[in-house]
């Protein structure tokens, strides 16, 4: 800078005094716009620091076991096809990808549904030694019940530096990990309770509501999570969980229910013979075999038969371990984020089903009205994150203002400065003696804007004094007179000051 001004005071001791304030304006409007190109350039690359910018941007410098490394393992307990686990998968995938576009998803099947049991989990182990052997994985998610048992007891063996982050866990119980560092994910809390209470404010003649669950380790326990969440229904309605049955034992037996029954259908994907059913089968059959309501608590079976409920969806779950791998992988610890124990879930209704069984509009209504109010607080949180967002832009926009500012204070301190030399060595010339008066006081308006950028911008207190807004006005008009063009007329109107 210092360099610029000597050269400056040299080309303007060398031009006629007329020239100088030519010379001095153009040169000047030369710099600021350079300056400002240079910070537009450098402010296109800003990146503001949304949630899922700053997960992607600390992806670069990873602090976790595995470093460098970009692939994760996902483990998935049960098999390709089972819409339930897909989901979860499809949640997980596209949550790593947005996350950051460099990682590389490993996925693999447990296959527990056609084998509950687990005798086959010595053998996965030592497939999974051959094939991951080698790896150095930073984070493991497994997907349900099996996965984390699974994951837990060959840890040493498969993966000893990962993470473990699960998703899908019925029946979550905190001395499962305890003892097992860096591990956490998200509990699969289904909502029985809220979904029986809907349910009988549509029928509200219920006297006995049929629940349905198989007995695989998932089903077992949903069964004992629903029995403390209908506990407060004790007395006012029965409650029946049926034993282990065939499908067909179970069609039969739904067959014959008389019409003050309900069904809720909780995890059901494996019959006492060995069948295995995914959730739009037994949806479908439960609903074509009993003639009352079914009701349900999962996604993947709306629109296969079940009235509706307070559903979770698989992908959800998926799409929530992922953010928790996303912060682990970013550098924080597994093991200093707890576990979430607030499954998302949703009031959702099949419309076919609800015209099926002439559910009056008055008990729609009341649903409805608690469907609105969910509604509305999803509408005020997303309202809250636009303008989380637009602040976060205004503050990017104050450092640009505040940049552009102290850089243009530099520029305008030399213009400042000749001006007033200029102005006391052609005194005696009256219309040079104009001109620098000119100078200085366009260059006292910049200093101005340049105060108020400052302010902006949070660098400098603001000061608020009075002003004459009749002189504000008359010192733009020129200006705008230029902007608005020839064809347009500008007239002002002033206060009187009398």
């Amino acid at each position: 800078m210092t360099t610029a001004i000597r050269k400056l005071r040299m080309i303007l001791n060398r031009l006629p005094r007329a020239g100088w304030i030519a010379s001095l304006f153009f040169l000047g409007l030369l710099m600021l716009m350079a300056l400002l190109w240079h910070q537009v350039r450098t402010a296109s690359n800003i990146e503001l620091p949304v949630d899922q910018h700053r997960i992607s941007s600390m992806m670069g410098s990873m602090a976790v076991p595995g470093k460098g490394s970009r692939e994760v393992l996902i483990l998935n307990s049960y098999h390709l096809g089972y819409s339930w686990s897909d989901n979860e998968k499809r949640g997980i995938v596209e949550m790593l990808m947005k996350a950051d576009a460099r990682i590389q998803p490993l996925i693999d099947f447990l296959d527990c549904k056609h084998y509950p049991k687990m005798e086959h989990f010595d053998r996965l182990r030592d497939l999974f030694l051959q094939k991951y052997g080698d790896k150095d994985f930073p984070v493991v998610i497994v997907a349900d019940n099996p996965a984390l048992q699974f994951a837990l007891k060959y840890r040493p063996q498969l993966f000893p530096r990962a993470a473990i982050i699960f998703c899908g866990i019925n029946g979550f119980d905190a001395k499962v990990i305890k003892g097992h560092d860096n591990v956490t994910g998200i509990a699969e809390i289904l909502d029985a309770g809220n979904t029986l209470e809907q349910a009988l404010k549509l029928h509200p003649g219920t006297r006995k509501v049929v629940v349905v669950h198989d007995y695989t380790i998932t089903g077992l326990a949903t069964k004992r999570e629903t029995e403390e969440q209908l506990k407060p229904f004790a007395g006012k309605v029965e409650i029946q969980y049926l034993p282990n049955l065939s499908v067909a034992e179970r069609v039969e037996h739904l067959q014959g229910l008389p019409a003050d029954n309900l069904v809720l259908a909780l995890s059901y994907s494996l019959d006492k013979d060995g069948q295995v059913i995914n959730h739009e089968k037994i949806a479908r059959l439960l609903s074509q075999s009993t003639p009352v309501p079914v009701y349900g608590l999962h996604e993947e079976r709306l629109g296969y038969g079940i009235v509706g409920g307070r559903l979770l969806g698989g992908k959800l779950q998926g799409a929530r371990a992922a953010e928790l791998a996303a912060r682990v992988l970013a550098g924080e610890p597994a093991s200093g984020i707890p576990v979430d124990l607030k499954s998302p879930t949703r009031m959702m209704f099949d419309h076919n089903q609800l015209v099926r069984f002439n559910l009056l509009a008055g008990g729609i209504a009341v649903l409805g009205f608690n469907v609105y109010q969910r509604m509305m607080a999803e509408q005020e949180q997303e309202k809250l994150h636009s303008q989380l967002l637009q602040a976060q832009k205004m503050e990017a926009i104050g450092h640009l203002a505040g940049g552009v500012a102290h850089d243009f204070n530099n520029i305008l301190t030399a213009i400042i400065g000749y001006s007033n030399m200029m102005r006391i060595k052609v005194q005696a010339d009256e219309q040079l003696a104009f001109d620098a008066s000119q100078i200085l006081s366009a260059a006292d308006r910049a200093a101005r804007l340049i105060k108020s950028l400052l302010a902006f911008s949070r660098k400098q207190v603001i000061e608020p004094k009075p002003v004459d807004l009749n002189e504000i006005v008359q010192s733009v008009t020129k200006i705008a007179k230029r902007l608005i063009g020839e064809d347009i007329e500008f007239r002002t109107v002033l206060r009187d000051k009398s």
